[in-house]
């Protein structure tokens, strides 16, 4: 079995640094281009002369850009909350890099594209459909829960599936590390991050919020 056929307990098991793969940012070859996006594009990749011929994807993100749109910090989150993660659930961080233009992290393939584009595709999943979708959020909601991460940015644009059919929550810039965190006072109503559609209440209220804000957007 694939470990998310496997994926059955909810245990967090610590991220032990096997997800990371030893391939120097020269020994990568560019595949092709699965995406573009405001702030760079993801690539197909594959490292030179391997025997396995392994793919993966390539976020590139333009440091002038990030700066230009004070997001130093989002993007230092993402990488620094990726890095704690250990599920078959949740997108895996494989490595990163850097040169003078842009940054790098080297991810997880998933293969069937945005689960989004599919449901748009089918119009409805059937009710088999849906729980099997909703158990693979549950399960990497309660390890990210279970870490005190809050992931804030639940929407079906960033629910992605494998080869298999499987899911993987992606996009963690947004996730907050603490168990209990209040938003700055330079944070505006209804802008502190994540999508206005699926929302908890104290989010738009600069109330305090913790991991429940997670529950609410997953029931929305």
């Amino acid at each position: 079995k694939s470990p998310r056929q496997s994926a059955v307990t909810s245990t967090v098991q610590p991220n032990d640094g096997s997800d990371k793969v030893d391939i120097k940012f020269n020994e990568l070859e560019k595949v092709g281009v699965l995406g573009e996006g405001a702030f760079g594009r993801v690539s197909l990749v594959k490292q030179k002369n391997a025997p396995d011929g392994k793919t993966y994807a390539l976020k590139a993100m333009q440091k002038q850009l990030i700066v230009n749109n004070n997001l130093q910090e989002h993007t230092l989150n993402e990488k620094a909350v990726m890095e704690m993660l250990n599920h078959p659930f949740l997108l895996k961080l494989h490595n990163s890099y850097q040169d003078s233009k842009y940054l790098y992290l080297l991810i997880e393939l998933c293969q069937g594209g945005e689960l989004f584009t599919y449901l748009r595709d089918v119009g409805n999943f059937t009710e088999p459909q849906t729980k099997f979708y909703a158990a693979g959020v549950t399960l990497g909601f309660q390890d990210m829960h279970q870490l005190n991460i809050c992931y804030r940015d639940w929407k079906p644009e960033n629910l992605l599936l494998d080869s298999n059919g499987f899911l993987t929550i992606c996009d963690f810039g947004l996730a907050k590390c603490q168990a209990l965190v209040t938003h700055t006072a330079s944070m505006s109503k209804g802008n502190s991050g994540g999508t206005l559609a699926w929302k908890a209440p104290e989010e738009f209220d600069n109330a305090p919020f913790n991991e429940k804000c997670d529950v609410y957007s997953f029931g929305i």
